[in-house]
C-alpha cells in the first residue's frame, strides 16, 4: 500500500490526492487496530482477523472492479482497507501468542514477524516491478486481494 501515491498519479489523479489516500489508509489502520485490540479483550481472535482479511480483499475487489471516479468514494473505500487489512495484520501478533506453546513462543512470534517483514520487502519490490510492466492500481488490488482472501479463510479454521 506505500505505493498509493504513485499509483494514483498513474491512474490519472493528482499527487496530493494520492498522499491523502495514504493518509487516510494509515488513518483506517489506527482506527481498525484499535477496535480489533477492543474485540481482542472480549473473544478470541480467529474470526475477527478472518472477518477483516475477508472484508480487506472484498473491498481491494470493490475497488478494481467498481475503478470509482470520484475521489471521496475511493478515499473511503482505502480508509476501509486500511482500518481491515492493518487490524488484521496487528491482531496476527496476539492470536500468535495464544497459539504458540509457551516455550517456544518467543521463538514463533520472532519468526513470524521475521518472516511478516521479508514480504514487507518484497511486496513493494513485487509491485514496482509490475507497475513498470504496466499495471495499474486497479489490476493490482486485485491480485493483491487473492492472498488476503486465502489468509482469512486460513484463519477462520483456527480455533483460538
Amino acid at each position: 500500500m506505500s505505493w498509493i501515491p504513485t499509483l494514483f498519479v498513474n491512474s490519472g489523479y493528482e499527487r496530493a490526492e494520492g498522499i491523502a489516500a495514504l493518509t487516510l489508509y494509515s488513518l483506517g489502520a489506527v482506527a481498525g487496530i484499535v477496535l480489533i485490540g477492543l474485540i481482542a479483550t472480549k473473544i478470541k481472535l480467529a474470526k475477527p482477523i478472518a472477518i477483516y482479511f475477508i472484508g480487506s480483499a472484498l473491498f481491494l475487489a470493490v475497488v478494481a472492479y467498481w475503478q470509482p471516479t470520484s475521489v471521496f468514494w475511493l478515499n473511503t473505500l482505502i480508509f476501509t482497507i486500511g482500518f481491515l487489512l492493518q487490524g488484521a495484520f496487528t491482531a496476527m501478533y496476539a492470536m500468535a501468542a495464544r497459539v504458540y506453546p509457551t516455550s517456544v513462543r518467543a521463538t514463533g512470534i520472532g519468526w513470524a514477524a521475521g518472516l511478516g517483514r521479508i514480504g514487507a520487502i518484497l511486496s513493494p519490490i513485487v509491485a514496482g516491478y509490475l507497475v513498470a510492466a504496466q499495471w495499474g492500481m486497479y489490476d493490482l488490488f486485485m491480485l493483491f486481494a487473492l492472498p488476503l482472501l486465502i489468509a482469512g479463510v486460513i484463519v477462520y479454521w483456527f480455533k483460538h
